[in-house]
């Protein structure tokens, strides 16, 4: 089995790190807060200067919060099958890009960076953007995505998307579907 795994939003806490960022700043901005998947559309200007900043900024990648309970995840998905990450990189950052493969370091060995995760084949993918769970399971339609539950996400009615509340419960539907 191949079980892709989006990285930011579902293993790395890559809002909370930008509200954080925002906090330091002034900015009143919690991760309970963003209920859009493309949250820096609904900042200000300031607020966007001080986020694209810090995702340029060398080492911002690296200190990034893993999800609670997000390590483990991953080493429980390595016993059902291949793992890669698939991850988008901040095309304005230098170091993103080698920053996130030492980050993943000893937690995924494979990992792709690209916009376009439908390319990449798979099993199952795990992710939290509604339009790139879609995107993919329409180029893979015996494979099943999983929506990983965020305040961003928006359910939907395919049958190869599944909206699942948490770590346990997509690991749970992979044993289901034989992966072990």
């Amino acid at each position: 089995m191949r079980i892709l795994v989006d990285i930011d939003g579902v293993v790395a806490d890559l809002v909370g790190a930008l509200c954080s960022v925002l906090r330091v700043h002034g900015f009143d901005r919690y991760p309970k807060d963003i209920t859009t998947y493309r949250f820096q559309d609904t900042l200000s200007p300031d607020e966007q200067g001080v986020v694209d900043a810090a995702m340029r900024s060398p080492g911002f990648v690296a200190s990034m919060p893993w999800y609670p309970g997000a390590p483990a995840f991953l080493g429980s998905l390595q016993k059902c099958g291949e793992v890669v990450g698939v991850t988008r990189p901040y095309e304005h950052s230098r170091t993103w890009v080698h920053e996130r493969e030492q980050w993943l370091q000893g937690y995924i060995d494979k990992t792709v960076h690209t916009a376009h995760k439908e390319l990449v084949a798979g099993d199952f993918l795990i992710e939290d953007s509604t339009d790139n769970a879609v995107k993919w399971a329409a180029a893979h339609p015996r494979g099943t995505a999983y929506l990983l539950a965020r305040p961003w996400v928006r359910a939907v009615s395919t049958p190869n998307i599944e909206w699942v509340p948490d770590y346990a419960a997509i690991l749970r539907r992979i044993h289901m579907r034989g992966a072990v």
